[in-house]
């Protein structure tokens, strides 16, 4: 992955560097019984702390075309999911993104930029309020080719709980259903986070608690399910809203050193469930 920040300089151009991303490292054991007595409605201490969103939007752009030159029209980070932007400031300099590469728009005063979009290119944008600061580390630029090479499109599925209290998976087309080029509408969120896992990072059965929209950015995210125990592996660039509030849950697994987004949302803002 790579996350870089798109700005306007005190003389008006637009410049391209690297990102600081405020990534929480979990280095512990994560207990499975936290979430469930969560799940159970017990208080077990201050929830984590999110960055607060103006929203989140997406949108699909196929084919070969060049935005002209603009602005950002909001301060906003910009997740790259599938496809390539190639992206050129106005100062002169360029950068190429690809899936679970993240853009940060903040150049709305600036003389602006331009995107040439390759390939079916599946991006989300999560709006960031006036105030928000990025900070943290710079996370070192990180390519897996092989999962580049091979990722047409993302994995997109939603875990949710039945009626017989466990947990499955089912498709996510809702996220990408508006036409081509057509920006979605905004979709309110109570705040997003970045978090990290450690390689071989185990959370036994258990509920989400939180209905948390999860973006891959680095290493895999293996997720078992209790209902029928299907197994789906999540790379860079891949999403699963998780909406298992209650029950038996899924289990988790981290192979690599995984980094996530996580995005969080009220029951009343979640896509329409399929009939």
């Amino acid at each position: 992955m790579k996350a870089l920040w798109i700005y306007a300089d005190a003389d008006g151009k637009s410049r391209i560097k690297p990102l600081p991303l405020p990534i929480h490292k979990i280095t512990r054991p994560l207990d499975a019984e936290m979430f469930r007595r969560q799940a159970r409605g017990e208080n077990i201490g201050r929830p984590p702390r999110l960055s607060p969103s103006t929203g989140l939007r997406s949108i699909r752009i196929s084919g070969k075309q060049k935005d002209p030159w603009r602005t950002a029209d909001s301060r906003q980070l910009v997740f790259v999911l599938s496809g390539c932007i190639e992206l050129t400031a106005s100062d002169g300099t360029t950068a190429l993104l690809g899936p679970s590469d993240i853009l940060f728009e903040d150049d709305l005063s600036g003389q602006g930029h331009y995107i040439h979009w390759r390939g079916d290119c599946r991006l989300l944008l999560l709006g960031v309020s006036d105030a928000w600061v990025p900070t943290g580390d710079v996370t070192p630029a990180t390519t897996d080719a092989s999962v580049r090479a091979a990722k047409e499109q993302p994995m997109l599925r939603r875990m949710y709980r039945a009626s017989d209290n466990k947990a499955y998976f089912r498709a996510f087309d809702q996220l990408f259903a508006d036409p081509v080029a057509s920006l979605s509408t905004v979709r309110p969120v109570v705040g997003f986070q970045f978090v990290q896992l450690p390689p071989g990072a185990f959370v036994d059965w258990h509920p989400e608690v939180v209905n948390n929209f999860v973006v891959v950015m680095t290493g895999e995210l293996e997720l078992e399910v209790s209902g029928d125990h299907a197994v789906e592996v999540f790379g860079p660039g891949d999403v699963c809203l998780a909406e298992d509030r209650t029950g038996e849950g899924h289990i988790d697994r981290a192979h690599g050193e995984v980094r996530l987004a996580c995005i969080q949302f009220e029951d009343q803002h979640l896509w329409a469930t399929p009939a």
